[in-house]
């Protein structure tokens, strides 16, 4: 059963790597013949002052993802090629001259973002709460902005504040552990969706996918969400369908101080069933470090020796098999970087695949590094 797995799961990836690269599509400008591939909507219904009545309209599934995944590569080729110019300089030179150039790693996301006026995108919106956050000497750990439950930057960039966006004809709501499909595009229902408990309205116009606790970042904490106890943790779980000695939703976050005034943060996500119709989200274990140094009364996240990994034991099981938790898997994946503020790794399957992930207690793990101090965390304990 084992050998069969892996054999199927290598098949569906190959076929997913092949049709993904058949076309190439360019991020649009408002200017280009390509606007009505995504243009700026306006939902009358929102309040105008949280930034959150207007948002992307992205003309079908494939334009959306492949934006995604442009904005992505954009981003390391615009970080990489600063390193390039400029690399031979010591770190705290390297942390002057980008002082200097007013340089930053998130140009590609505010390049895109600036094509479309009057857009306030969720990474802004966060970036812009974490910079006030971060000019602290003692930081709020419980109530780090970035803790958001939506992973990536490249993600956050095309949603709006509220973590929506509209795709074809219909209006998505990201959520935890999934999202919610308004199908007929109405904005007085996606309204109902961020501010309810959808369950309880039974709406024939909005289908639920994934894990969903009434809220759309699980913070019902006397349904499926639980805390995790460890000291400057905070940790999100579904309760898994069949098997209770397995988990498939988790989310984490953890900060080390491996040296004076540097410090990691270290987070960990686990999306167990197929979310269909979102590559990004679906069927994913992910892991990233993010690397930051204090600065006078202050803290700035900055270049620095980190490393990530994803090791250990997790769960495969078909979607046709009574068990989410049927048949364990090692997994290693990892990534080191000596100058770099975060580093990230993935394992996934394509949606298509119907593969369920999870995870046994004290089987599977992240470890999260700078220089020669390493630290693990179960996405279980």
């Amino acid at each position: 059963m084992k050998n069969y797995l892996k054999i199927y799961l290598l098949l569906i990836s190959s076929i997913f790597i092949f049709t993904s690269c058949d076309e190439d599509i360019d991020l649009v400008s408002e200017q280009n013949s390509s606007q009505r591939d995504i243009e700026l909507i306006t939902n009358g219904n929102s309040n105008k002052s949280s930034g959150a009545n207007t948002m992307l309209h992205f003309s079908t599934m494939e334009i959306f993802e492949e934006t995604i995944k442009k904005l992505e590569i954009q981003y390391e080729e615009n970080d990489d090629a600063f390193l390039a110019q400029w690399g031979h300089l010591g770190g705290d030179d390297l942390d002057l001259k980008e002082d200097e150039l007013n340089y930053t790693p998130q140009q590609p996301f505010i390049d895109f973002e600036k094509q479309f006026k009057g857009f306030k995108s969720l990474r802004e919106d966060i970036e812009t709460k974490e910079k006030k956050w971060l000019n602290n000497e003692v930081l709020d750990e419980a109530n780090d902005p970035y803790d958001h439950f939506v992973f990536d930057e490249e993600i956050r960039t095309v949603l709006n504040t509220n973590g929506q966006v509209k795709i074809g004809k219909e209006l998505y709501q990201m959520t935890m552990f999934g999202y919610i499909k308004v199908t007929d595009g109405d904005f007085k229902t996606l309204d109902l969706v961020l501010n309810n408990d959808i369950r309880d309205l039974d709406l024939p116009n909005v289908i639920i996918i994934g894990s969903y606790d009434g809220t759309v970042d699980n913070s019902n904490t006397t349904s499926t969400t639980t805390t995790d106890g460890t000291s400057g943790s905070t940790t999100t779980t579904g309760t898994p369908t069949h098997d209770t000695s397995c988990r498939t939703w988790i989310n984490a976050t953890q900060y080390y101080y491996p040296a004076y005034k540097r410090k990691i943060k270290g987070y960990q996500k686990l999306l167990g069933y197929s979310v269909t119709g979102w590559f990004n989200t679906a069927n994913q274990i992910r892991a990233k470090t993010r690397h930051f140094k204090k600065k006078r009364r202050g803290w700035r996240c900055r270049r620095g020796p980190i490393g990530v990994k994803i090791l250990g034991d997790a769960t495969f099981s078909s979607s046709n098999l009574p068990n989410p938790c049927y048949e364990e898997n090692y997994i290693s994946k990892s990534k080191y970087r000596n100058r770099k503020r975060k580093v990230k790794v993935k394992e996934t399957v394509s949606q298509y695949a119907n593969i369920y992930f999870g995870t046994y207690q004290h089987k599977l793990y992240t470890e999260h590094k700078r220089s020669g101090s390493a630290y693990d965390k179960y996405f279980w304990n």
